[in-house]
């Protein structure tokens, strides 16, 4: 049990999109690798500037068509998050099947602390930027 976990809680940061978006939960401003995935949207760029401002914009509910297509950022970070979120509720679905222990994972409160709320928050408003994404877009599905 203990190597499955192992290799499952590895793949946090041998992702380069989970670990980029552990990276912008991470940092408030800072240059980012981006996901090898995601280069061609961004025109084969392999780093962006990264700021908690950026991601408060692409983390708003609805986004507009014109914007995305002007600013393809926006979609790095929804994306990555998204794929964050089906990470953990992967491991939720291994923890409730008792595939690994809450030992096995309990850094990943890291992370999720720096979610609810935003840790890098610009203002009162960003606090809860997650919130509406995560309720929106992270509903189990079955």
């Amino acid at each position: 049990m203990a190597e499955f976990a192992a290799s499952h809680v590895s793949a946090l940061h041998d992702d380069d999109e989970l670990e980029f978006a552990c990276f912008f939960l991470e940092y408030q401003t800072g240059v980012l690798l981006v996901p090898q995935r995601d280069r061609a949207v961004l025109g084969g760029k392999e780093t962006i500037d990264h700021t908690a401002k950026k991601l408060e914009a692409a983390m708003a509910r609805i986004l507009d068509y014109g914007e995305i297509r002007s600013n393809p950022k926006i979609l790095l970070y929804r994306n990555t998050l998204d794929r964050l979120l089906d990470y953990f509720a992967a491991t939720n679905d291994m923890l409730d099947r008792r595939f690994i222990l809450v030992q096995h994972i309990s850094f990943f409160d890291y992370y999720i602390n720096r979610m609810l709320p935003f840790q890098h928050a610009t203002n009162k408003h960003a606090v809860d930027i997650f919130r509406p994404y995560m309720e929106e877009f992270a509903k189990p599905t079955g």
